[in-house]
């Protein structure tokens, strides 16, 4: 559970895999939270999951799974964003988690998961897009696709 992790933290000290273990808790409930309506409890809690992921990248160095941890981290913020009605700032953490799925295949190397990840996110930026700036969403759109049909 998230404060049983939090306590391990706390009690042990802080090493790669009990940051992320808490990180990926504290995610997990903003999703859950965020299904029940709950959308600034949820914005709170991936915003910490997202400090504790930049902190391991940080202190720890830099890895494909910490690269991917921010990412998903900000996209779980960008959604609660969204379903609050800020899709500006929705979109820019969009875009900040798309720079970093292609950091991860510059520097990592591309696979299929690393692949589907960018095309994931170019269509959810398109969607973010599509009523104010179409012809913006159709290029995302596409380059999704040239990434789907490789």
């Amino acid at each position: 559970s998230l404060e049983t992790g939090e306590r391990i933290l706390h009690e042990f000290g802080e090493i790669p895999e009990r940051l992320r273990d808490v990180s990926v808790s504290q995610n997990n409930v903003g999703k859950a939270l965020f299904a029940l309506n709950h959308s600034k409890e949820a914005l709170t809690l991936h915003r910490a999951a997202l400090t504790k992921c930049e902190h391991l990248l940080r202190e720890f160095g830099v890895s494909a799974q910490r690269l991917s941890d921010v990412t998903l981290s900000q996209n779980y913020i960008g959604d609660v964003l969204l379903g609050l009605g800020k899709s500006q700032e929705a979109i820019a953490l969009y875009r900040a988690s798309l720079e970093t799925d292609e950091r991860i295949l510059r520097d990592f190397g591309e696979t299929e998961s690393g692949l589907r990840d960018v095309s994931v996110l170019q269509e959810r930026i398109g969607d973010a897009l599509r009523e104010n700036q179409p012809q913006e969403a159709l290029t995302l759109y596409r380059a999704s696709l040239l990434i789907r049909e490789r």
